[in-house]
C-alpha cells in the first residue's frame, strides 16, 4: 500500500517530514467535528517549527535501517543461527563449523537411501529430500501411496543431535525430542525397523532389518545420555 501510494510522488523526496503530517490536520478539520483537538495539533506544529523537519528521504533510511535491524537479530526460522544465538536465556548457540560437521554427517547417511525409497525424516533434514516422490516428517511413518494405500516409509532418519541442542529453549523441539526417542524405541523393539547406521547423534532406520550392533549400541548410550 505505502509504496502505490508514493508512486508519482517522488519529488517529495526532499520535502520535511512535518509536511505529510501537518496539512492533513487540516483536511480532518474539514471531514470531522473533532475541531478543538485538531487546532489543538495545528497550534502545536506551528510552535514548534523544528520538529519533525527531516526530509522524508532520510526518514525512509532510517525505517529502512530499523527494519533491517529487527529482520536480523529476530533471526527468522533460523536462517541466521550461524551468526546469531539461537537463545540468549538460556543460551543456545551451534557454530558454523560445529553446523558444518554436522552436516557432514548427515550427507553421508542420506547417501545410503536408494533415491526412490519413501522416508521420514526430522524437520532440518526434510529440504535435503524435498525431491522425492514419497516424504513425511518424523516420528510419522505412514503416508498413503499413489495407489491410496497406506503404508510405512522404507527409511527413516532422525536428527537427535539438533533436536538436543535445542530443546532447552524450545518446546517444541523439546516435545519432538521426546516423540523421536520414543518412536526409535518403539519401532527397534518390535524389530519393525532396525538402527543401521549412527552418526554425530543422527539415527537411519531401515524397514524389515535387524539392528546393527555397533549403531545400536550408540543409540543405546545417547538414550541413556538425554
Amino acid at each position: 500500500g505505502a509504496i502505490l501510494w508514493w508512486k508519482g510522488r517522488e519529488t517529495l523526496l526532499d520535502t520535511p517530514l512535518r509536511e505529510f503530517v501537518f496539512k492533513p490536520l487540516y483536511w480532518l478539520r474539514s471531514l470531522t467535528g473533532w475541531h478543538k483537538i485538531i487546532d489543538r495539533g495545528i497550534n502545536w506544529f506551528a510552535q514548534h517549527p523544528k520538529w519533525l523537519k527531516l526530509s522524508m528521504r532520510r526518514f525512509w533510511t532510517i525505517c529502512l535501517c530499523i527494519s533491517l535491524f529487527f529482520s536480523f537479530t529476530s533471526n527468522p526460522n533460523r536462517t541466521l543461527s550461524f551468526i546469531i544465538p539461537d537463545s540468549i536465556q538460556p543460551w543456545v548457540y551451534v557454530p558454523l563449523t560445529r553446523q558444518w560437521q554436522h552436516a557432514t554427517a548427515i550427507r553421508s547417511l542420506l547417501k545410503q537411501i536408494p533415491p526412490d525409497a519413501s522416508v521420514s525424516a526430522t524437520t532440518f533434514i526434510v529440504p535435503h529430500l524435498s525431491g522425492r516422490r514419497a516424504i513425511i516428517r518424523f516420528p510419522s511413518l505412514k503416508f498413503r501411496n499413489d495407489e491410496g494405500q497406506v503404508v510405512k516409509v522404507d527409511y527413516a532418519i532422525a536428527d537427535i543431535w539438533q533436536l538436543q541442542q535445542y530443546q532447552a529453549a524450545f518446546r517444541g523441539d523439546r516435545q519432538t525430542l521426546q516423540d523421536s526417542l520414543s518412536t526409535v524405541k518403539w519401532v527397534t523393539s518390535d524389530r519393525e525397523y532396525g538402527i543401521i547406521d549412527l552418526k554425530d547423534g543422527v539415527v537411519l532406520l531401515k524397514k524389515a532389518v535387524a539392528s546393527k550392533p555397533q549403531p545400536l549400541a550408540q543409540w543405546k548410550s545417547i538414550v541413556n545420555s538425554k
